[in-house]
């Protein structure tokens, strides 16, 4: 997941890496109703 989110933060998408109580590590996504479609493609790509 670390190197998923180093990748996303070097093509400029923000994301945070997060960890639940088991210590599983998550990547957050915050997409909101500005996002537009070709920004949303470019994260879906980059997964």
């Amino acid at each position: 997941m670390a190197e998923l989110h180093a990748k996303m933060e070097a093509a400029g998408i923000v994301t945070s890496l997060r960890f639940d109580r088991a210590g599983t590590k998550y990547i957050r996504l915050s997409p909101h109703f500005y996002n537009t479609d070709p920004e949303l493609q470019r994260v879906l790509d980059l997964l």
